[in-house]
């Protein structure tokens, strides 16, 4: 299960069993391959071209499939927090006003390139000792027809480890290996040959130790403050770290209303480690938009001041500040959408910022009702932890209700998990007579949320199914595979 992050450690032990038969059962020698990089990287090289964004990301030759729009800089319109607790979620409102090539549809998501924590850049070209290069020009070209460049050919260290490669991504055993060789004292070599080649080892570290690239050097020479990794390739750095991904997000708001500021609900993210619970493990994107939401109420102040989160270069990062707070974002089209006819009714299951899209949905029917249009009845099932914390909104569906009037009933039926102790699933479950009859009166039903709640969910709507129909689970199965061939399932889930 990808989910679960550990696919990679899968293939490794997969890996060393078979290497393991080699040796023994066949009598394979095992030879030490000596690193042959894939990529060139040469500093010194030309200048990068004037006007020409640093931060950009690098999309190559890919075209805009599927009617998603290109990659754009985008001006944050506002950003404003609505939980009501120590943690934080941010509504922001994006400004395509000047974008006209783009364009969303509700229930589309928004794609939003991060940049790296100044703290962990500035780790990294300290332990490499490229701190007074960070602005030199390097030049990367591929020495393998079959491996693509996904980092602009022209551009600087800085700007590769703060803009176009995951630094802050956790460090895989394997990693560990290629980077033994050049480690810059022997204590070092051995604490690295000591996790890569011992599974239970470097699972018991990783579950007391936040390990991201530039930490690991740090940790690897922590008896010798002295020392550094100059001697390791910038290539092989460069290779080991996986390239800077977009993280998508579900527009919160209807086309129909805003079709010109499409609107994003993001979770602050902050995990502690199991068995470090002090230390936590800080979402890149999340804290980058709550950086920038700072940075929008207090416009005197270019960095978050506070200690206790991490601090982004929000203003000067691209080289073109006019201003405005910008995120690079592309609009990525979605098959999760409201049905054609207005009058479908609607079983809408969420949990957490997985109420964003139905917030769109919702709005967009009150709007449609306003106008004199028929809209069919909702059914909108949401989990949070309390109502008087992160019930988010909730005054927003409150004003659909009374704007749907008597025209279209929106029912909201809420699962509190640190309260009455029950999910979403749950409610599902006592509310099962009334999804039996929206679904027998054509109703299409929406789930967003983590995948493990998505799952739960299928099953307790499978089991109102057998429950309320008399039938089988072969009957019930090929009800629900049908029902989600025909679309009238559909779920925008993650994790």
């Amino acid at each position: 299960d990808d989910a679960e992050g550990g696919t990679e450690e899968d293939f490794m032990t997969w890996r060393d069993d078979l290497f393991t038969f080699f040796r023994q059962q066949l009598h394979f020698e095992e030879r030490t391959v000596q690193y042959e990089p894939t990529i060139s990287v040469v500093l010194g090289g030309s200048p990068v071209e004037k006007g020409v964004s640093l931060a950009k990301p690098y999309t190559g030759s890919l075209k805009h499939v599927n009617g998603n729009s290109a990659v754009e800089h985008i001006p944050v319109k506002g950003s404003h927090e609505i939980f009501k607790s120590s943690r934080n979620c941010i509504h922001m409102d994006l400004d395509l006003i000047d974008h006209s090539e783009m364009r969303y549809k509700t229930g589309d998501h928004v794609a939003i390139w991060p940049i790296n924590p100044d703290i962990e850049v500035e780790t990294l070209l300290c332990i490499l000792s490229l701190s007074n290069k960070r602005n030199e020009t390097i030049t990367i070209q591929s020495l393998d027809p079959s491996v693509k460049i996904k980092i602009p050919a022209t551009t600087t260290i800085e700007a590769v480890f703060k803009h176009h490669v995951e630094i802050c991504a956790p460090v895989s055993r394997d990693t560990l290996r290629s980077l033994a060789p050049y480690a810059p004292s022997q204590s070092a070599k051995a604490l690295l040959e000591t996790l890569c080649q011992d599974k239970t080892a470097f699972a018991d570290f990783i579950s007391r130790n936040h390990l991201m690239f530039g930490r690991v050097l740090q940790l690897a020479v922590s008896s010798d403050p002295e020392a550094t990794w100059s001697d390791l390739p910038l290539s092989l750095v460069i290779e080991s770290i996986p390239c800077m991904q977009p993280r998508y997000y579900s527009i919160s708001s209807s086309s129909v209303i805003s079709p010109r500021h499409p609107s994003i609900t993001a979770i602050v993210d902050r995990k502690p480690l199991l068995a470090a619970p002090d230390t936590i493990i800080k979402g890149i994107t999340s804290h980058y938009l709550h950086a920038i939401q700072k940075a929008k109420e207090n416009a005197t102040s270019q960095r978050l001041p506070s200690t206790n989160w991490p601090t982004y270069e929000i203003y000067s990062q691209h080289g073109d500040y006019d201003g405005n707070l910008k995120v690079f974002a592309q609009i990525r089209r979605s098959k999760f959408k409201l049905p054609t006819q207005g009058m479908t009714p609607l079983v809408m299951i969420a949990a957490g910022t997985g109420i964003a899209p139905f917030r769109a949905f919702v709005m967009e029917r009150a709007r449609f009702a306003g106008m004199g249009r028929p809209v069919g009845d909702m059914l909108l099932f949401f989990g949070c932890r309390r109502p008087d914390e992160d019930y988010i909104y909730r005054e927003t569906f409150g004003r659909a209700q009374t704007d749907l009037g008597g025209k279209a009933k929106l029912s909201i039926v809420t699962a509190f998990s640190r309260v009455d102790h029950v999910y979403v699933q749950d409610r599902v479950r006592q509310e099962a007579e009334q999804v039996l009859r929206l679904i027998d009166e054509g109703a299409n039903v929406y789930v967003c949320g983590r995948a493990a709640m998505a799952r739960e969910v299928g099953k307790a709507v499978c089991d109102a199914m057998a429950t309320g129909k008399g039938w089988k689970e072969d009957e019930v199965r090929e009800w629900f595979e049908g029902f989600k061939r025909r679309r009238l399932w559909q779920e925008d889930v993650w994790g």
